[in-house]
């Protein structure tokens, strides 16, 4: 604004380059006269011939003295012990380092100097780059200005370290490591990013010197032989007051360093940065010319046009960095900063957005201002009263302007003091705001910096209640005892403080001003001003009840007080100086903090007195000497941090509960800001000038700010300074403002002391106003789409107002002028025109890169550029705006169906909204659009997220809504229209529908301008974003698809006669009944055992081709689905019915007594990249409805799928909630399969055998019984295998024939396994497993994380921080555990000197996945990683012999086998060269899952060895991954154990699963028992989820409760994120629940898994070897005709036939539970309780976090072991044990009482071939009569290789075998609650022998007998209990 108001020093002369003009414009400047104070100035006099005395003082000392020193310092250097300092290379850096510490997370270490600080040989290296600029002037430092000291010491001895923050941002730190603390911007003010040693600086190239001197560089790790950064032999020198660090930049595009006012890039030159109140100077490169803001932040080209890094300075002293170009068209940056630290941050590397991103991501993204503040805005400092600014408003009215919001100036305050009003001025301020607020609109008020000191009394109570707390910065001059130490310095109010915002109390003043404002004028925004600081006086002025000046200790620690104290200020005259006297001894500066030791300045006036430019840092601010007490600092480290906490301070308090809008969305605007401060407000550009230059240079400002994180900016409107207005120029001013983020015309009050010309839109004459009024209104067309930018930022960090280049990086024309033409969110090119107008030239010139871009102003006028520059009209009202191609934007029509224009933006908010799309050469467009209320915080809250955001794609005539982030329904924002612009091409389309969020199709209308070649689709009726998924259109005369017509999806056969079905096998040829689609072939068979097999897919050739010219389909391999079964025997007539027109397929159930239909294939379409398949499934209707399950993977409560749309792709995303709306909720696994009840004794499956990406729409109809499914998937073949069979678990057995028996798991697997990203070390993991034994917890399997990882390279492990793994694992394995490493699907891209040989040797080989036939690069841990193609047979050669070394290395026992999605941490494209440039995912008229398929995944389009791309892959790439892992163990004779995250159809067979990463939530435990359900049917038994969670921190009840819930996983591990809390079984110490420790809780449920081993080995290998499907299962698979077992699915877990268990798996805190016991005696096994006899009933459950119900289920015998009193360390241990039989009879059976049965399996639980090496058992318990029961024991299948092993006639493998007890349960109701006589008959004898009594115990109401020696079950025949 205005606020540079001088004190006496200062003359007109002195304002030379205040305005950037000639001196002559400078001197008609402000009338300066009636502030000079002439006896000052004669004080300044006095002052001045005392210096000169000073001055011939110091000369003649120097005479004496100086021959002296020079001799001395020549003899000094002479002197062996201290050899002179070498010749300077070409930089001079003297620092060794001494000391270094490499952990591949950090490197650390310490330096020193061997010599001293040598001046010439710096000044030599710093002088040797210093550049010339432009205009002749030779950049250099003058020596002298670097004084080495006690005030400017030389640190010798340097600290460093290097860190990483992400996998994209490295971190420096270099500090004197020899003072007692160095100065860091405090985490108040900037936060200073925690560092992650999980990253490695491996993966941003980092390579330190070779030789002992410290430097380094950032080398391309993908092109080594390059670098992005290089310190190495440049120039380091670390002094107090003076650091130098320069960087050898690639390039010198080189852009930031603000704030300035400059071109967006940064010339040659001194770029200094230093808050300052000045008027804006235009910025010449020779240093002191930056202005409000301090912005140390630079964007950097790399040699690589696109391709960018940032380097980010966290510091906030004075710092001016010089910017010098080389011949080899790279650069110099010498960074020098003059206090602080280096503490640098490396943005390595991306686009220039990504890295302006990860820059706002790391210090503070923006926040989201009000919607209204992107209206029009109006101030100027003209408006002294409430008449003129009303008038003003209704002028804006009269004039038909559109006007959001009204600003005022400090006239409106009294006597200019904060939080005041003019009641003379403003006598009606009230009634002015309820006018502006009635009308729509806003007011904003300014606030300055300062708080008026002129009045301490109580009546001004911001300053008492500050003073009382101690808020306002101290002086160091003087200790005044009236303003209770505070500086004093002048400001508008006169005598002012300044608050200390660092003090947290400062925000009681502070609020208590804004609240009484508020009072006194309801306002909607604040503006802060002045808060640089900027003064009127320079330092502080002396307070009155102080005589003279007394240094304080601090100043002199500072040597203030030195030769110059007792020369001149202590004989200085008249002691009512105002103390800025330092001013004029410029020899003073040289050892005084007052000023600092480096002054880039270079303007020196003609009277010899430093100027605005050239002289002291508190020119116009206070005292670089004062105190922050708060935080004791001085000013001098932290002056440019005071607008940003200023702003930070005020947000803090206007969103706070004493706030009154507390929720709304804040509006601030601030002058000056810093690193961070876009997260509390917006900026404008300062006090400009009525010039051209301006104008244009404006657009660079914001471009800026955009970069630094504060893109809603803008410039005042049409010039700040001047005294003519040029109506030509502020027309064009405010055409170009049109786009600013933030538009507002503002002016001085005078110019001259006489008044200016007033420059409100209004007052433009002519053509200019009309230019002004219809700009202004185009403004609000574009507004939405603006604020969709912004939203953006504020999300995800960026920038809205950016460069050409940006965009088209390639086009070397679009950086020589970047701010002539700007893009406005990334797809309005805006074409201002920036200079006067010849009247007799109609048009002017702005350069269009390659491609057609739409007029926005006129939709027919398109520029079709080659890339070229393009002649425009200069008569169009409206700026030239252009609509990108392959961009789409949201417009608001702002006159249609209103009586006039909408001038407000509350108005836009309930306005339908149009799209407005130009598509590219391939037809592709794309945008976004986001959708809110624009004022409640509240609705953009993580926990409420009241908007919508919808990412929106034209491509292959369909245009996709894709519903990104929100909560969709809570916006009722209308579709307009949709316009498709640049359309000749479409001027046939005849048809448009949209397809709704529930997958209805909906007619819309087309209309069709011809004039303007534009195609415009609307509704007849309203229709809302939240209801559109996706519109299509085409035209059916040029064969689009129209899927709008019912008809497309149907097809008849094509001679009209129906197949013959009396046979196993026909085939059928189909014509679609629409035109458009080729004819397919129908293959129908039934294979195996009763599956019946649909296929479709084009029509082929002799040779195999698709007549069509299509491509060939991809279809799964059959080694994970095998589809070449043999044929049945049985007759297609018997499961299928055929019917025509349409075609038509009805699938029955076979049975000769009840026939149904099941499943009917009712329609389909079958195109490239569309294959629809819509089926009705028949289940039973009413109460009897149930749903299907299955299509997995997903994270759910409701086992049956609801209503909605399921997505199939795998993806790499931690557990989601699936809620059945889209974006999908599809996670790591794609499994089509489903499963259904059809009816009593009828379950049935389908299978789709199809892995690209896919939706499944839901359609349930209870009433009628019917679900239909829609399934959209992106291509493949039509494969359909339906199974049916009387119960679930025989389906999912059929299911098994096609996709393989599950994979049978070494029995060490089911014990416990600990694992942590985070054991960063192998002490680390060693401590762990010590800890379960110090503890006594067993555990079978430690696991290790990608820490043990060599730099995240597969197959290499990092030899030192693991340096003792090999011999960890011997200790491992001969205490009977094991281990298990990580291996990453991706493979670290490091082609430097064959350093990798894995990966060397694939390149070499050809082993990657390719893009354009070189490998993908893609991004993860390594950072750049390429992908092995496991189609092409070498690459499983190669894995499989690293994994072979990996082995010899690392003797693992299995494999943890992660981000085999695979995953990228990239959206397809890591690199811009790499994208297709026909993408195929713009191919697809239907995008499943509702977002980017490419998100987190390879490109669709890389290319695999056999010819299919990752479109057709993708989805089992994991599989493939594991495949080959699996086929490894195989070929070593081992079993395999391999835990992997991404499985499809048939991995089980390989491997196993974990659930993937879920959080430390309820709400994930219970989603894990449906999780391990569901992969129990999808063929993939051992499974479970990460206990406790892994992201997030869990809490000991959690972790409790998950430990028991874990325990009864098939698959049981601990294991959480880095960063969290620790959550091993010990990690609550001596905490207590229910009066028992957690810890013995924890070993509790440990031990019960333990208990359990035998059972789930017994189980588990059934499934894998024999005819067992499910194991962990939901209880109506045992209970069908139960529907209570279809309710609380996730509670009630089958394990088994023979055990229930209830467990409250969902709720913490909930201490009763209902469960369901089916109809039936069930037992608790875990709990000493009598057994229950359920009618079918639920039961309210006590459900402590310690309790859980595991019921025996009658009729049923199973194996266990009791260990919970035992001492082992692991399931090796337990095979010394005998085995207990637990047993419950059946009642009502047709034997007299009861009888039971079960299953029992033993071997050594290791080997893979178990033929002979296992043993089998059948158990059979039965009472004959009612006095004895036998128990008989079947041995099924004996483990010969082991007879008489153990003893003579056992087949026993190892104690397993043995029986040591055997428990009948519910003895008392079975009459067997008397002692019995227990016998044997063995397999070699006939007696029984006596081997004891059963004795009943009836607290536990069981029979139990242990033997004295167990008995080995091989040799039992049967065991008689007859009663004694």
């Amino acid at each position: 604004m205005k606020r540079e108001k001088l004190t006496e020093e200062d003359s007109q002369s002195q304002l030379v380059t205040n305005q950037g003009n000639d001196i002559n414009a400078t001197k008609q400047g402000r009338d300066y006269s009636s502030i000079i104070d002439e006896k000052a100035i004669l004080r300044k006099k006095r002052i001045k011939w005392g210096v000169i005395g000073a001055l011939i003082l110091i000369a003649i000392i120097l005479a004496i003295v100086l021959p002296i020193t020079l001799h001395k310092s020549d003899s000094h250097h002479s002197d062996p012990d201290n050899p002179p300092t070498p010749p300077a290379p070409s930089g001079y850096n003297n620092y060794k380092i001494s000391k270094k510490t490499d952990d591949e997370s950090n490197i650390s270490g310490e330096l020193f100097s061997p010599y001293e600080y040598d001046h010439d040989a710096h000044m030599l290296a710093l002088n040797r780059i210093m550049p010339t600029l432009k205009d002749g002037t030779k950049l250099g430092v003058d020596p002298t200005k670097i004084p080495k000291g006690v005030n400017n010491k030389f640190a010798s001895n340097v600290a460093f370290k290097f860190d990483m923050l992400t996998w994209r941002v490295a971190r420096l730190n270099l500090y004197d490591s020899s003072a007692d603390s160095r100065y860091s911007i405090p985490e108040q003010a900037v936060v200073k990013p925690k560092g992650d040693d999980s990253m490695r600086v491996d993966m941003l190239g980092l390579e330190l010197a070779t030789d002992d001197t410290f430097g380094f560089k950032f080398k391309d790790p993908i092109n080594p032989e390059k670098h992005f950064i290089s310190t190495i032999g440049q120039t380091l020198v670390l002094m107090e007051k003076f650091i130098q660090m320069d960087f050898e930049l690639p390039s010198q595009r080189v852009y930031g360093f603000g704030e300035r006012v400059h071109d967006f890039q940064l010339d040659e030159g001194t770029w200094t940065m230093w808050a300052i109140g000045l008027d804006s100077p235009i910025d010449d490169g020779k240093g002191r010319k930056g202005t409000y803001g301090v912005h140390p932040f630079i964007l950097v080209q790399t040699d690589k046009p696109g391709d960018y890094i940032g380097i980010y300075f966290r510091n906030s002293n004075a710092q001016s960095p010089v910017l010098t170009y080389k011949d080899d068209g790279t650069s110099i940056l010498s960074y020098i900063t003059t206090g602080g630290q280096i503490e640098a941050y490396f943005f390595i590397h991306g686009t220039a957005k990504d890295i302006i991103a990860q820059y706002q991501s790391q210090f503070g993204k923006p926040q989201l201002p009000p919607f209204w503040s992107l209206g029009w805005q109006q101030t100027s400092w003209k408006y002294v009263n409430q008449s003129i600014v009303e008038e003003v408003i209704d002028k804006y009215d009269q004039f038909d302007l559109p006007l959001e919001t009204i600003y005022l100036d400090i006239p409106y305050m009294d006597n200019y003091v904060d939080f005041t009003v003019n009641k003379t001025a403003f006598y009606r301020i009230q009634d002015l705001a309820a006018k502006l607020h009635n009308a729509g609109r806003k007011l904003v008020l300014i606030i300055d910096a300062a708080i008026s000191a002129e009045d301490i009394t109580e009546n001004n109570k911001y300053y008492t209640s500050g003073n009382k707390d101690n808020i306002f910065i101290k002086s160091s001059l003087y200790n005044s005892k009236k303003y209770n130490g505070s500086l004093i310095a002048e400001v508008w109010p006169k005598k002012a403080v300044f608050i200390d915002w660092f003090n947290k109390q400062c925000i009681k003043t502070w609020g208590t001003g804004l609240n009484d404002l508020y009072k006194l004028v309801p306002y909607d925004g604040i503006w802060i001003d002045m808060n640089e600081p900027t003064t009127f006086t320079h330092g502080e002025i002396k307070p009155d009840d102080i005589e003279s000046p007394t240094p304080s200790k601090k100043i002199c620690n500072y040597q203030l007080y030195s030769f110059f104290y007792y020369l001149v200020l202590k004989d200085s005259s008249n002691g009512d100086s105002d103390n800025s006297w330092y001013y004029s001894f410029p020899d003073q500066r040289k050892d005084s903090t007052f000023d600092i030791p480096f002054v880039p300045g270079y303007v020196q006036h003609d009277d010899g007195k430093p100027g605005p430019y050239d002289g002291n840092f508190d020119y116009m601010t206070i005292s670089l000497n004062s105190t922050l007490s708060s935080i004791n600092e001085q000013e001098y480290n932290v002056h440019s941090l005071y607008g940003l906490m200023m702003a930070k301070t005020t947000q803090q308090y206007m969103t706070g509960p004493d706030s009154p809008t507390p929720d709304y969305r804040t509006f601030i605007n601030t002058r000056s800001t810093f690193t961070g401060s876009g997260q509390y407000a917006s900026h404008w550009l300062g006090d400009n000038w009525r010039d051209w230059r301006y104008m244009k240079l404006s657009i660079a400002g914001i471009m800026n700010m955009n970069m630094f994180g504060i893109p809603h900016a803008g410039a005042d409107v049409c010039g700040f300074f001047g005294e003519k207005r040029d109506d030509e120029m502020c027309a064009r001013w405010i055409q170009l403002a049109t786009f600013y983020p933030m538009a507002r015309a503002h002016q001085n009050l005078t110019w001259k002391g006489n008044d200016s010309e007033r420059s409100e839109p209004y007052q433009l004459k002519g053509d200019y106003f009309n230019m002004a009024q219809a700009s202004i209104k185009d403004r609000y067309r574009y507004l939405r789409h603006m604020y969709t930018c912004l939203f953006e930022v504020s999300a995800n960090g960026g920038s809205c107002i950016e460069p050409l280049f940006f965009y088209y990086p390639e086009d070397a024309n679009l950086y020589a002028d970047p701010t002539s033409t700007f893009m406005v969110g990334g797809a309005i090119k805006v074409s201002p025109i920036l200079e006067v107008q010849d009247p007799k030239i109609p048009n002017f010139s702005s350069y269009f890169p390659k491609g057609n871009w739409v007029s926005l102003s006129y939709f027919g006028d398109i520029v079709q550029s080659k890339g070229e520059n393009m002649t425009l009209s200069n008569s169009q009202k409206t700026v030239q705006a252009h609509l990108r191609p392959g961009s789409l934007i949201a417009y608001q029509d702002t006159t249609k169906n209103v009586q006039q224009e909408i001038t407000l933006t509350k108005d836009l908010i309930n306005q339908p909204i149009q799209i407005i799309i130009n598509r590219d050469e391939n037809g592709v467009a794309q945008g976004s659009l986001f959708l809110d209320q624009g004022i409640s915080r509240i609705e953009l809250a993580e926990k409420t997220k009241g908007y919508e955001y919808y990412k929106i794609n034209h491509q292959s005539q369909s245009i996709q809504f894709q519903f990104y982030d929100g909560k969709q329904g809570n916006q009722n924002a209308k579709l307009d229209q949709i316009v498709l612009t640049n359309a000749a091409d479409l001027q046939q389309v005849s048809f448009a529908c949209y397809m709704n969020t529930t997958g209805q199709m909906n007619d819309l209308i087309v209309k069709k301008e011809s004039i303007t070649n534009t195609v415009n689709i609307s509704s007849a009726t309203d229709v809302m974003f939240n209801q559109i998924l996706n519109v299509y259109y085409g035209s059916e005369a040029n064969n689009d698809i129209n899927l709008c017509k019912t008809t497309t999806f149907q097809y008849q056969i094509v001679d009209g006669k129906l197949p013959d079905l009396v046979a196993n096998y026909t085939q059928v040829e189909l014509k679609p009944m629409s035109s458009v689609l080729s004819n397919i072939i129908v293959t129908m068979r039934v294979i195996d055992i009763d599956i019946v097999n649909v296929k479709w897919s084009w029509k082929t050739d002799k040779d195999g081709k698709p007549v069509g010219g299509q491509k060939q389909p991809a279809e799964v391999p059959n080694e994970f689905i095998n589809s070449s079964l043999p044929s049945s025997s049985t007759n297609l007539s018997e499961f299928i019915t055929v019917q025509d027109q349409p075609f038509q397929i009805t699938f029955k159930y076979r049975s000769f007594n009840n026939p149904s239909n099941v499943l009917k294939i009712e329609s389909m379409i079958y195109d490239e990249y569309l294959n629809w398949i819509n089926v009705q499934a028949q289940l039973e209707s009413g109460n009897q409805f149930t749903g299907i399950i299955g299509l997995g993977e997903r994270a759910n409560k409701d086992f049956f799928l609801k209503d909605g749309v399921y997505s199939m792709w795998s993806r790499d995303q931690p557990t989601p909630d699936e809620t059945g709306t889209l974006p999908a909720a599809n996670m790591y696994g794609t499994h089509p399969f489903y499963m259904y009840k059809h009816k009593k004794d009828a379950w049935v499956g389908v299978l789709y055998k199809l892995a690209h990406a896919q939706d499944w729409w839901v359609k349930n109809n209870k009433t009628d019984g019917t679900v239909n499914i829609s399934t959209i998937a992106t291509g493949g073949v039509a494969d359909i295998y339906v199974f049916q069979a009387r119960f679930a678990d025989d389906v999912v057995n059929k299911y098994f024939r096609l996709i393989g028996r599950p994979v049978m798991v070494p029995q060490w697997a089911l014990g416990w396994n600990q694992c942590r990203w985070g054991y960063r070390n192998l002490s680390m993991l060693e401590d762990v497993v010590n800890k379960y034994d110090q503890f006594s917890i067993p555990l079978d399997v430690a696991w290790s994380d990608i820490d043990h990882m060599d730099k995240y390279r597969t197959f290499e492990y990092d030899k030192v921080r693991f340096a003792g793994l090999p011999d960890f694992i011997k200790t491992l394995h001969d205490s009977g555990r094991r281990y298990v490493p990580i291996l990453d699907a991706g493979v670290a891209y490091r082609p430097e000197n064959g350093s990798y040989p894995a990966f060397t040797e694939a390149m070499e080989k050809g082993l990657f996945t390719t893009v354009d036939g070189k490998p993908f690069i893609g991004q993860v841990w390594p950072n750049d990683a390429s992908y092995p193609d496991y189609t092409n047979p070498d690459t499983i050669d190669w894995f499989q012999t690293n994994l072979g070394k990996l082995y010899d290395q690392i003797p693992f026992d299995g494999l943890w086998q992660d981000m085999n999605e695979a995953s990228n941490f990239c959206n397809g494209a890591c690199y811009k060269y790499q994208t297709a440039s026909k993408p195929i995912k713009f191919s697809l008229k239907y995008t499943p899952t509702g977002r980017d398929l490419e998100t987190k995944s390879m490109p669709l389009d890389t290319q695999h060895k056999n010819g299919l791309t990752q479109l057709d892959t993708h989805s089992y790439y994991g599989t493939e991954n594991v495949k080959a892992s699996h086929d490894w163990f195989q070929s070593k004779g081992k079993r395999t154990f391999i835990i992997e995250r991404s499985s499809f159809a048939g991995m089980g067979k390989f491997a196993s699963r974990w659930l993937g990463d879920n959080f430390s939530d309820e709400r994930f435990m219970g989603y894990s028992v449906s999780g391990v359900m569901l992969m129990n049917i999808f063929g993939i038994t051992f499974a479970g989820s990460d206990i406790c969670g892994f992201i997030g921190d869990t809490n000991a009840n959690l972790c409790a409760r998950w430990h028991f819930l874990g325990s009864y996983y098939p698959f049981s591990r601990n294991h959480n994120n880095w960063g969290q809390i620790s959550q091993e079984p010990w990690a609550w110490g001596d905490q207590t629940y229910e009066g028992k420790k957690y810890i013995d809780h924890f070993t509790d449920a440990i031990k019960q898994k333990y208990s359990l081993i035998r059972y789930y080995y017994t189980n588990l290998f059934m499934v894998s070897y024999q005819s067992q499907s499910t194991f962990f299962k939901p209880v109506f698979f045992e209970f069908p005709d139960d529907m209570n077992t279809y309710v609380n699915v996730t509670q009630n877990v089958m394990l088994g036939k023979a055990l229930k268990l209830s467990i409250n798996s969902e709720y913490v805190d909930q201490n009763i539970t209902q469960f369901y016991l089916p109809a039936g005696i069930w037992c608790n096994m875990t709990v000493n309780t009598l057994c229950t006899a359920s009618t079918g009933q639920f039961y309210n459950l006590s459900t402590k976090v310690n309790e859980t119900y595991l019921a025996l289920r009658q009729g049923y015998i199973v194996p266990y072991q009791n260990v919970s009193v035992q001492s082992f360390k692991n399931s090796k241990n337990l095979q010394d044990l005998p085995i207990e039989l637990h047993v419950l009879g059946e009642p009502g059976s047709k034997h007299v009482n009861w009888n039971s049965q079960g299953v029992y399996i033993n071997d050594d639980g290791e080997q893979l071939n178990v033929a002979g090496n296992f043993n089998g058992y059948n158990f059979i318990a039965r009472a004959t009569d009612t006095q004895s029961i036998s128990l008989r024991v079947l041995t099924t299948i004996a483990a010969t290789n082991y007879t008489d092993k153990m003893e003579k006639g056992c087949s026993g493998v190892n104690q397993n075998d043995y029986l040591g007890s055997i428990y009948f349960y519910n003895a008392k109701d079975f009459q067997n609650n008397i002692p019995y006589k227990v016998t044997i008959t063995f397999a070699d004898s006939t007696v029984p022998q006596d081997v004891g009594q059963a004795i009943y115990n009836p607290t536990t109401d069981r029979l139990e007998i242990s033997f004295k020696s167990s008995m080995c079950l091989a040799r039992i025949q049967v065991i008689n209990f007859n009663k004694a």
